[in-house]
């Protein structure tokens, strides 16, 4: 359904895995996602689906490592590590891997 003008419910999963419907702000408010965002994607005509797509794009695209069975993108081991994110970035390039390239020697 295009161009709805009026609230409507919309029925889906939450992430908890409990289905529900609920109007936009409410998608909003369990989604954490802000309600302009949710109200845009359905202005251009989305399904309900596409609307709630909460998938996060730039974590899909990021580069992770493994270390000790953990896999964490580069900006989280930056984090944990208190290394810079492009000096990860370099030892990888350079051929480093794991514990070497986030840790470093």
């Amino acid at each position: 359904m295009k161009n709805r003008q009026r609230p409507f419910p919309i029925t889906a999963e939450t992430p908890d895995g409990v289905t529900k419907t609920l109007f936009l702000a409410d998608w909003s408010r369990v989604l954490n996602v802000p309600y302009n965002t949710l109200h845009e994607r359905m202005k251009q005509g989305l399904s309900d689906d596409e609307i709630l797509n909460t998938r996060d794009r730039r974590k899909a695209k990021a580069i992770t490592v493994t270390v000790d069975g953990r896999e964490l993108t580069l900006s989280e081991w930056s984090k944990i590590a208190g290394v810079p994110r492009q000096t990860i970035v370099t030892r990888l390039r350079r051929g480093k891997t794991g514990r070497a390239a986030i840790y470093g020697a």
